[in-house]
């Protein structure tokens, strides 16, 4: 039985999420490490709706910024990024309580309204 070494693999890419990045963000992981497009793909946003975006687009752009000024990947860099991630996740759920409340707020008053409009001409 002889020994295998593992064949190479190239730590660099260029497409396997690029599905899930904006322009601007295929831009900015071109070249770069597999781990940088995995944690990447993560700062889309055009699934979201109008206010989601504009508080995700902050993340993704910052993110973008990060990728600009620092050209080395790193275990760090990848984890500034995937902090950034979470951080993100964490705005747009504050987004999403936030709408949540004002449609349940304003259910709320058209109940209180409807009530009182059939008590009024009882």
């Amino acid at each position: 039985m002889g020994m295998h070494s593992a064949p190479a693999t190239d730590t660099t890419t260029e497409a396997p999420y690029a599905e899930l990045h904006t322009p601007e963000m295929k831009e900015a992981v071109a070249g770069r490490h597999t781990a940088i497009h995995e944690v990447t793909k993560w700062f889309g946003y055009s699934h979201l709706g109008a206010t989601g975006q504009a508080i995700s687009k902050k993340f993704h752009d910052l993110a973008i910024d990060l990728l600009d000024a620092i050209s080395h990947d790193s275990p760090a860099l990848t984890r500034a990024l995937h902090a950034l991630v979470l951080t993100k996740d964490e705005a747009v759920r504050a987004v999403v309580d936030q709408q949540l409340t004002q449609l349940h707020a304003a259910a709320a008053q058209e109940e209180d309204h409807a009530a009182t409009g059939t008590a009024d001409q009882g």
